[in-house]
């Protein structure tokens, strides 16, 4: 009866855990807890004087993306965290998240229309690159968008991925 017990409250404790990042359907975390997961890869302080903050790069594997960031306090904080890199979880076969261990400055709006490209961000802390377009109910603030997103779905893949965004002046 016990072990009947716990396993109920283990189960009920598990999916209260998966509500978080999603667009539609199924919303798991797979284990993103933040940025002291085995997902985050790596962080550093600071920019380059002088770097263009409204344009970052976000490298997926060997290929680079420009990006343009929004002009809100939320691109401006996610861009004062850069250069990052990030494990991306794959869901819903349309984004990629990553749970960050701090929060940035969100002021969430139904976006009606997600785009491929869409960078943005879910409650805040909650890092969303969109790789299809689809109507959705959802929140979310703006961060910016990817100007050409030829190769976006290939390079991000089926699974889970190391995505980095860094000031455009900081790429190689």
């Amino acid at each position: 009866m016990l072990k009947r017990i716990l396993s109920f409250f283990t189960i009920t404790i598990l999916c209260l855990g998966m509500v978080g990042c999603g667009s539609e359907g199924n919303t798991s975390k797979e284990n993103n807890t933040g940025t002291t997961s085995e997902n985050y890869v790596e962080e550093k302080e600071g920019t380059e004087a002088g770097t263009d903050n409204h344009t970052i790069m976000v490298t997926i594997g060997e290929q680079k993306f420009e990006a343009i960031l929004e002009d809100n306090k939320t691109a401006e904080e996610f861009s004062n965290k850069l250069p990052v890199t990030f494990g991306m979880s794959e869901l819903n076969g349309n984004e990629k998240y990553f749970n960050m261990d701090v929060s940035i400055h969100s002021e969430p709006e139904q976006v009606g229309k997600i785009e491929e490209g869409d960078l943005m961000l879910y409650g805040s802390d909650c890092v969303v690159l969109f790789y299809d377009s689809f109507s959705t109910g959802y929140s979310y603030t703006r961060i910016g968008k990817i100007k050409d997103v030829s190769g976006l779905r290939e390079a991000v893949g089926k699974g889970n991925v190391t995505v980095s965004f860094e000031h455009e002046n900081n790429k190689k």
